[in-house]
């Protein structure tokens, strides 16, 4: 199974509120709704715009997620979010478009998704866990 780890903010902030209402998100804004529709370089380039204090490497890292939110995050496609202070994963499949709509705590960009399960940290193989630190959008097989 190939699946997207999806950060829910630090230690999993927000993955209860995100369960509840079926969706992720990410808080790059880089001023436009139509990141599906942007090249990695329009993006990179809009995004550096509106950070330009930021490092080429830090604006390297937020242009891919924005990208890789935008592009290949897709309808169908499986994701898992890690509850840190619950200890658990939550695993969806993607069920809508990416959508632009900032947020109070600056997420600015949402997918639906259909929680289909949980899988409890504790009860996983200890290789397991490691993944959740890794890139916040990264697939996995």
């Amino acid at each position: 199974m190939k699946a997207w780890m999806i950060r829910a903010g630090h230690n999993g902030v927000y993955a209860e509120d995100w369960f509840e209402k079926g969706c992720i998100g990410v808080g790059w804004d880089i001023n436009t709704g139509n990141i599906d529709t942007m090249t990695y370089e329009e993006i990179f380039d809009s995004y550096s715009a509106t950070t330009p204090s930021f490092s080429k490497s830090k604006l390297a890292a937020g242009a891919s997620q924005v990208f890789h939110f935008g592009h290949d995050v897709v309808e169908g496609s499986t994701v898992v979010m890690y509850n840190g202070p619950d200890r658990i994963y939550h695993i969806g499949i993607i069920a809508g478009p990416c959508t632009y709509s900032p947020d109070a705590d600056g997420r600015t960009y949402w997918r639906k998704v259909n929680w289909r399960g949980v899988a409890k940290r504790d009860d996983l193989p200890p290789c397991v866990p490691e993944f959740s630190w890794q890139h916040p959008y990264s697939l996995y097989d």
